[in-house]
């Protein structure tokens, strides 16, 4: 089985663009595959888009993945943001880009994931 690294490589595995470093590569029958713990990078994925929430908008992409990741449906993830599920559908259509909003949810969406003290 023949081994290759890769020192940058950007996955998109998430429905959104991530750049991995240093990533290994093995050869099964004749396909090189992609050897990471999906798991551990969604976790990483979740904890960063919260952060980026504080620093700027979030993609339609960025907020599906949010939602999923809580394991929330679009009315259960509207009803904790306080708007009509048809707003979270629309937001989440804006795909690569940032979802036009009526006003900043960023500390609300903050607050679905960091318990306040």
């Amino acid at each position: 089985m023949q081994k290759k690294f890769v020192s940058e490589y950007k996955y998109w595995g998430l429905g959104f663009p991530i750049l991995l470093k240093d990533i290994e590569f093995l050869q099964i029958e004749g396909q090189w595959q992609l050897q990471i713990d999906v798991k551990e990078i969604a976790n990483d994925a979740f904890h960063n888009i919260i952060k980026k929430a504080t620093e700027s908008s979030l993609t339609g992409k960025e907020i599906e993945f949010l939602r999923m990741h809580l394991k929330m449906t679009k009315k259960e993830f509207a009803e904790k943001l306080n708007v009509h599920r048809k707003t979270i559908a629309r937001w989440e259509k804006a795909g690569h880009k940032p979802p036009k909003m009526v006003k900043n949810y960023d500390s609300v969406i903050q607050s679905l994931v960091i318990p306040s003290s």
